[in-house]
């Protein structure tokens, strides 16, 4: 098999998974009669898309596995103890690719899969089943399928002594990938959000617009909602804009107010890797991970920056 190097970062758009479209799901057999299915209702995913040439695409994915829903509650608490998942141990379900490839009329995407905190390369076979397109909400969505079989026992997830004989080592999992990148000029902050005011003012590049947002957050009476949205939402339409100078400066503003959000730290970095500042935006995507272990947009643009 031919290894593909990725594509510089500039190439590749980064698609964040959207989970109220998408699903993670799991089946295993019950002594060899039924079935149980359940799935996980938290996952974050990014993906690097380059439509031109997917192979020089790349995903990072981590699901929670406290999120585990299999329609009963003291399976689902059964199943995050000790005995299986042992989720306060080993919180994170991770996928990492390191190469896609096509294969036949499908696709493969091979890389790390870590569960249980045991890891092995897996080749997740997918569809490609929508490329770019415009969602009803302006939105650019892309979307994929796949299917694959893993063995519990390769990732020492054996169950006790009775429940684990009876449960199926192999275990069939579904996944429907739903992922996008925002409009952001169809997304707004808050009826007393502080963007109809300030937004104006960085895009003329008023001297007086940094100020005024700091005046905005450390005042201590204001008729405005100073919440993350806000910041987040101002610093994102700046940066769609290409008034990168400018989302730096709100993203520097929004970091302050929220020193603990990978969001806000992610903002940032994204506005050091456009302004051509590599290793700071690599220091805050590390720093992004630290703060929020399930920051996948963080883990998958670390590989990219600086290549």
């Amino acid at each position: 098999m031919v290894v593909i190097l990725p594509a510089p970062a500039s190439a590749a758009a980064k698609y964040i998974f959207d989970d109220a479209h998408g699903l993670v799901r799991f089946t295993v057999k019950l002594a060899g009669l039924t079935e149980v299915e359940g799935r996980f209702t938290e996952t974050d995913a990014a993906i690097s898309y380059n439509e031109a040439d997917l192979t020089k695409s790349s995903v990072t994915a981590l699901i929670h596995v406290a999120s585990i829903d299999t329609a009963e509650k003291e399976r689902d608490q059964d199943l995050c103890s000790a005995s299986f998942f042992d989720a306060e141990k080993f919180p994170a379900i991770r996928f990492q690719s390191k190469l896609i490839a096509k294969r036949g009329a499908d696709w493969v995407a091979i890389g790390d899969f870590t569960m249980h905190g045991v890891t092995h390369q897996i080749e997740l076979l997918f569809q490609w089943v929508q490329k770019r397109q415009i969602d009803p909400f302006g939105n650019n969505r892309i979307g994929f399928e796949a299917h694959t079989t893993l063995k519990r026992s390769d990732y020492g997830i054996l169950g006790p002594p009775f429940w684990g004989r009876i449960i199926s080592d192999d275990v069939d999992i579904v996944l429907h990938i739903s992922a996008r990148i925002y409009n952001w000029d169809n997304i707004n902050g808050s009826p007393r959000s502080f963007i109809p005011e300030l937004l104006p003012l960085f895009e003329n590049g008023d001297a007086k617009a940094l100020s005024r947002l700091r005046e905005v957050r450390v005042a201590k009476d204001t008729p405005y909602d100073r919440n993350e949205w806000q910041y987040h939402v101002l610093e994102r339409k700046l940066y769609q804009h290409g008034k990168i100078k400018a989302a730096l400066d709100v993203a520097n503003q929004y970091v302050e107010a929220f020193p603990q959000s990978s969001q806000a730290l992610d903002d940032l970095a994204d506005a050091y890797e456009a302004m051509g500042d590599k290793n700071q935006a690599i220091m805050l995507f590390e720093k992004s991970t630290n703060v929020d272990p399930f920051d996948a947009n963080a883990v998958e643009n670390l590989r990219w920056v600086g290549q």
